[in-house]
């Protein structure tokens, strides 16, 4: 079942939300934002799914699979900066992470920038790997090195 479950902090389930094969295929990094959203990527659809924290409704998604920098290939995590109001997507087969601003992803485009050249040497060798980063309140993006160089 293609879906997202919700826990309280003691680990009881509170609700599973199963939007659908259309909405969600195969469900991969979960992030969430200050403004009550729950952020996912979803690798089977190239996309990125935005729904409401109380009951899963969604709200609204962004992407679609292509090499164009509003579209994602194989898109694994994602993050929140909440001090930018800016998702970030690590989009693995492009070779980067993309940068969406959180207010307008899902309706008029919003496409901000990218971490990373979009090629894969240059990637490898530059910044790391792009399907597991993270961001914190300072704004900055952290992505493992794999490779001893």
């Amino acid at each position: 079942m293609k879906s997202v479950v919700v826990y309280d902090q003691r680990g009881d389930r509170l609700a599973i939300w199963n939007p659908g094969d259309e909405v969600l295929r195969r469900p991969h990094g979960i992030a969430t934002t200050p403004r009550g959203e729950v952020i996912v990527t979803d690798t089977a659809r190239s996309a990125v799914c935005i729904f409401a924290v109380g009951g899963g409704h969604l709200l609204r998604q962004f992407g679609c699979k292509g090499d164009h920098l509003q579209q994602l290939r194989l898109p694994f995590y994602c993050a929140f900066d909440p001090d930018r109001e800016e998702i970030l997507v690590s989009d693995n087969l492009n070779y980067c992470v993309k940068i969406f601003d959180g207010r307008t992803a899902g309706k008029s485009g919003g496409y901000l920038r990218r971490i990373g050249s979009g090629t894969r040497v240059s990637q490898k060798l530059e910044e790391g790997n792009t399907h597991r980063s993270a961001v914190i309140h300072t704004g900055n993006v952290f992505m493992p090195r794999d490779l001893d160089l």
